[in-house]
């Protein structure tokens, strides 16, 4: 049964079908975590595969933002910034600078499955 609907890119949609196979037939907490633990790095190496991110290239993101979260702008000591795949990284996308963007934690939380890239946006148009 296929039930997810994005195609990752060879080699690893095989891989990535094997090891939900693998979760779907667990019958303990531990073998589906284990399993679970597997299909996330499979997603990981899929994304990095089509471009990945140095932790310069996060930070003069974040400086060029002001260090401020891309939806809702907030920005100060107290909030911690957290890496936002605009395309999230289950549904193919990748783990290059150009799909993460700043937002804070209750940002972040709450985005669900939106794709904007707010970061662009604020680039381009600022916060005001």
């Amino acid at each position: 049964m296929n039930y997810y609907p994005f195609h990752i890119g060879d080699p690893f949609q095989t891989e990535l079908m094997d090891a939900m196979k693998c979760r779907d037939a667990a019958t303990t907490a531990r073998e589906r975590s284990r399993a679970n633990a597997r299909i996330r790095s499979i997603r990981l190496a899929a994304a990095r595969a089509k471009g990945s991110h140095t932790e310069d290239d996060w930070q003069d993101l974040c400086k060029r933002l002001t260090n401020r979260c891309a939806l809702c702008g907030v920005y100060g000591s107290s909030v911690i910034l957290h890496k936002d795949h605009v395309t999230p990284i289950y549904q193919g996308g990748s783990d290059a600078i150009e799909n993460l963007q700043p937002l804070c934690q209750p940002c972040n939380l709450a985005k669900g499955p939106d794709a904007m890239n707010w970061a662009a946006y604020r680039l381009e148009h600022g916060f005001e």
